[in-house]
């Protein structure tokens, strides 16, 4: 799964935005932001995000997805 799909299932538009934000800022270029919300998480990375999901305190939802 992309950062980009993780990004898609953030239901909070504030979250969505802080996050858009600052990864703007830390890429710097619309190759480097392209390039890091195409790349894969990791195992871990998941892992944390399915954690949050199912925590309840995050505007996340898969609807039902794994």
């Amino acid at each position: 799964m992309t950062r980009w799909e993780i990004l898609r299932h953030i239901t909070g538009v504030k979250e969505v935005s802080r996050l858009l934000y600052d990864i703007v800022q830390m890429t710097g270029s619309i190759e480097e932001l392209t390039k890091e919300l195409s790349s894969e998480l990791t195992k871990e990375e998941l892992q944390v995000i399915q954690q949050v999901a199912q925590s309840g305190n995050y505007p996340l939802s898969f609807d039902g997805k794994q």
